[in-house]
């Protein structure tokens, strides 16, 4: 996964994620998860507002 911060310009943290709730919310159509991300530089603060890219496995791959 990747994670862009507004308040980090021009930085792209790359991640995992680790668990989920498991639960879709239906009205925010929002899943809570908890991911580790590397932050070398330590940028990231509590709080912090951002936007998440999961890159999924193609269809075909998730049959196996």
């Amino acid at each position: 996964m990747e994670l862009k911060v507004d308040s980090v310009m021009d930085t792209t943290f790359i991640g995992e994620i680790k668990r989920t709730t498991g639960e879709l919310d239906t009205r925010t159509r929002t899943l809570r998860v908890e991911a580790e991300v590397k932050d070398s530089k330590a940028q990231l603060r509590p709080g912090m507002y951002g936007t998440v890219m999961v890159k999924l496995p193609p269809a075909d791959a998730a049959a196996d």
